[in-house]
């Protein structure tokens, strides 16, 4: 082969081996291409495949690796072939793909790969993704509302994005622990705020004070007003009375 000084040696090399494979090097032979997105097409010729569909500069090398992927699990890649889509966002629709769930549900650039890893992993599990396969949820609250409803739990009682994903968890795990979480599920509470009144409840305390005066007012009067105000919380013995004070510690804390 004549040497060509539009390409480095080790395209060269990559359009040596096709021409001695017998392939349509024409493919690829493109100094654009660099070497290693010469091979996944030399690859995909190999194969037998149809390369048109990666063959394009536009690709990078990433994104030609799943392309190629795809085509040789022989499902549609023409659903994800489009550089909109970056490696990782290719790679969640797959993924999908592969384990036969419908990916429209997913398959758009607006959510990210991690959102998307959420979506299909709800898909495949057979819960209703549509509670959360919406780019307004980060991916951590994807995360705790899918927990919630592999767990069968109702998770829509907390899918709301007004909640944090810290937020969403103390419910979850209210709800895991039986609890009343109606007493915090606002999202004035703080995380922090949460997590005291689900322990308190956890140990039998009567939080219900707690909740009304957070609601009418700043959190450093709750222990004055649990102390001597109209509705003080019942307390029945020295833990309880501990994990109060805990509780009322951590309301003052956001």
């Amino acid at each position: 082969m004549k040497q060509d000084k539009r390409f480095n040696q080790y395209q060269l090399e990559e359009i040596r081996l096709g021409e001695e494979a017998g392939l349509d090097v024409s493919k690829y032979r493109d100094p654009e291409f660099d070497a290693n997105q010469m091979r996944l097409i030399r690859e995909g010729l190999e194969a037998g495949l149809d390369v048109s569909v990666y063959a394009d500069t536009k690709f990078s090398r990433d994104q030609m690796s799943y392309i190629l992927l795809g085509l040789q699990s022989g499902v549609n890649v023409s659903i994800y072939a489009d550089p909109k889509f970056t490696w990782q966002q290719m790679w969640e629709i797959l993924y999908g793909l592969r384990n036969g769930v419908k990916i429209d549900q997913y398959a758009d650039p607006k959510f990210s790969n991690d959102q998307m890893s959420m979506i299909v992993e709800g898909l495949i599990a057979d819960v209703n993704v549509r509670i959360y396969a919406d780019p307004k949820f980060t991916w951590e609250q994807m995360r705790i509302i899918l927990d919630g409803l592999k767990e069968g739990r109702d998770a829509s009682i907390y899918a709301n994005p007004k909640f944090g994903f810290e937020q969403m968890r103390e419910i979850l795990v209210g709800l895991r622990n039986g609890v009343d979480v109606s007493l915090y599920l606002d999202p004035k509470f703080s995380w922090r705020e949460m997590h005291g009144i689900r322990e308190a409840l956890e140990l039998g305390i009567d939080v219900k004070d707690i909740a009304v005066i957070r609601s009418r007012g700043p959190a450093q009067n709750i222990r004055e007003d649990l102390n001597g105000g109209a509705h003080p919380s019942p307390l029945v013995n020295k833990d309880q009375a501990d994990a109060l004070e805990n509780v009322i510690d951590k309301l003052g804390t956001d």
